[in-house]
């Protein structure tokens, strides 16, 4: 078996309900929350969601999703960060923009709050709303991310699983004096050539008052602050002080997603593999000089990937999980058990969720033909010797057999010989067989007898 070794950030994640790589279109809805212990005060959110079809209040795909609550920079539009909606909602995320605080006297603490209160209320009221095109299709994972006064207040928010910040700026009532209370997963990017938020005065700070014992800095070289996002009047207005960077911002747009795609997917959806990316395309780019940056996370854990088996339970894996959730041409069809008994032929795999939090795929096993091998019975009149058996193994057949299929099919339910037979008396070679069991099936139109097992040593 296999065995890879990845450095775990954080332990305890749970499975999530969709496939990790699947791609989907973008869905998108608008919800205002109200928030009673702040007098009703109405929080305008627009949420983007994996679908089954793009557009408005469209179905959500099949699925449970994490997701990121955003917070805008200072008077910047919302639809400046449609680089983050189309980056990551394919990629099986909701991106929630929120849109409060947008005026040239905005306060931080509001909106810190409003951040928080939709990421404690999204999934509660996905549960509980069955008009709702989120009803029972958002994961109980969420990442607050931000850019500029929308970053520096996602450290003023609670209760998210993770943190990523965009260039996030000082805040009053101050981030940096709030980082101390977030110990969960966090990762903070910034511009090595952004004078509106210079890192010295506020990134770095920032990064090192995380109580965070999984925490990561990265300062893109020749990154700028507005380049975070797409193009926005008032960002760029402001940023025309500085001297221009040479990094176009499609380069920093896939700087940046190289780096949190992976990140994410191990936060939110316990993919291990992907924090060994994550880890890779970071060191890559220390060497080639696109960051420069800082890594606190550093626990060590084994995994390894889990094998699949058919046999008379159907498809089974022997890896033990938490969780276990299967899939059928890349599509989730079942979520919960070790085995499951397929109904069609095709590639299938199982995500297993570990004892120590991490999500891990097996490879792809498939399957070419199916025999329930449960329900099949023995028929005496077919009679299989020497058993067990090395060389040529002896079948007596009915005479109501002849010119019917004879088959052997190994203990995954694999087809792995057939022979149309003639005469009531048949050898078959198996000395070049696995050794392993083996069941003979005979076919009489459309019944199948099946003999005892047979052993080949």
């Amino acid at each position: 078996m296999k065995k890879f070794y990845y450095l775990l950030i954080s332990i305890g994640l749970l499975l999530w309900g969709n496939a990790m790589y699947a791609q989907f279109e973008v869905g998108n809805t608008n919800i205002i929350f109200q928030d009673p212990d702040r007098g009703n005060r109405e929080i305008d959110t627009q949420i983007y969601y994996p679908a089954q079809a793009a557009g408005t209040d469209t179905e959500m795909a099949n699925g449970a999703f994490p997701y990121a609550v955003f917070g805008h920079g200072f008077v910047m539009e919302i639809g400046a960060y449609d680089n983050y909606v189309q980056e990551l909602v394919p990629r099986g995320y909701l991106v929630v923009l929120v849109n409060t605080e947008t005026s040239f006297a905005p306060s931080h603490q509001e909106f810190g709050l409003d951040l928080g209160f939709v990421g404690a209320n999204l999934y509660v009221g996905s549960t509980q709303n069955e008009n709702s095109v989120l009803y029972n299709k958002v994961a109980d994972k969420s990442v607050v991310m931000g850019h500029s006064m929308g970053g520096g207040s996602s450290f003023l928010a609670s209760g998210f699983d993770a943190m990523i910040t965009f260039a996030p700026a000082e805040t009053n009532p101050s981030s940096t004096a709030a980082a101390a209370n977030f110990s969960n997963p966090a990762l903070v990017i910034a511009g090595g050539l952004d004078c509106i938020a210079p890192p010295a005065d506020h990134q770095i700070p920032m990064f090192n008052a995380l109580a965070s014992t999984c925490k990561s800095y990265i300062e893109i070289t020749d990154g700028s602050h507005c380049f975070f996002a797409n193009s926005s009047f008032t960002c760029e207005l402001g940023e025309g002080i500085c001297s221009p960077t040479t990094l176009t911002r499609e380069e920093q747009h896939a700087t940046v997603f190289s780096l949190i795609n992976p990140w994410l997917d191990m936060h939110l959806k316990s993919d291990c593999n992907a924090w060994d990316d994550f880890l890779t395309t970071y060191d890559t780019a220390i060497a080639d000089g696109i960051i420069t940056g800082e890594q606190n996370c550093d626990i060590l854990v084994e995994v390894e990937t889990p094998n699949i088996a058919y046999n008379n339970d159907g498809l089974s894996t022997d890896t033990e999980g938490t969780a276990y959730n299967w899939f059928l041409n890349g599509q989730p069809i079942g979520l919960g058990e070790s085995s499951y008994q397929p109904t069609e032929i095709g590639d299938y795999y199982v995500v297993v969720v570990l004892a120590n939090g991490c999500a891990v795929q097996s490879e792809i096993f498939t399957l070419a033909s199916i025999t329930n091998l449960s329900n099949l019975q023995e028929d005496t009149s077919l009679n299989v010797y020497p058993n067990p058996v090395q060389n040529t193994v002896y079948i007596e057949l009915p005479t109501s057999a002849l010119n019917a299929n004879v088959s052997l099919y190994n203990i995954q339910g694999k087809k792995v010989w057939q022979q149309t037979v003639h005469h009531s008396h048949l050898s078959v070679n198996v000395a070049t067989l696995p050794t392993g069991i083996y069941y003979v099936s005979l076919q009489l139109n459309a019944s199948t007898i099946v003999s005892n097992k047979i052993v080949v040593q």
